[in-house]
């Protein structure tokens, strides 16, 4: 993956930006916004090609330990730094 600027980075995730609201303002019907509305926890599956198949359930636990390891990892940064 080539490496932009910090500049470049901000004007790519503007114009990401940008456009996403684009679509939401026109109401265009996109499927893909459809589906997020319909399901806020939907992950595609293309995002799970090289695991093994696993419940819903077990994604959203995976994400909760990972979230909250990630917390407490912040915190504790936070208090050393103190």
């Amino acid at each position: 993956m080539p490496i932009y600027s910090s500049q470049d980075q901000n004007r790519i995730i503007c114009a990401a930006f940008a456009l996403h609201n684009y679509i939401r303002l026109s109401k265009v019907l996109d499927p893909t916004f459809r589906v997020i509305d319909a399901y806020p926890n939907f992950i595609p599956l293309e995002m799970f090609s090289d695991a093994e198949c696993i419940s819903i359930q077990e994604v959203e636990r995976m994400s909760t330990n990972k979230m909250t390891k990630v917390r407490n990892d912040i915190t504790t940064s936070l208090m050393v730094a103190r």
